[in-house]
């Protein structure tokens, strides 16, 4: 997603983990150059709780 559009809490994007796992994730709290994202099922969820913020730039796409 090119960084002129903007980013929306609550909404489920797909992006890069840092470890390069593409994954889809709802996005819950974002500045201007890093996200954290939660999974839906937080008991088994591996998120951002477990490698921390994600690079605004590794998002990818809004999954609608």
């Amino acid at each position: 997603i090119p960084r002129f559009v903007p980013l929306h809490d609550g909404r489920v994007y797909v992006f890069r983990s840092p470890y390069g796992k593409t994954v889809i994730k709802r996005l819950a709290y974002h500045d201007k150059r890093k996200c954290y994202f939660l999974g839906d099922n937080a008991t088994v969820s591996h998120d951002s709780r477990a490698y921390g913020y994600v690079d605004r730039r590794n998002v990818i796409a809004l999954i609608l």
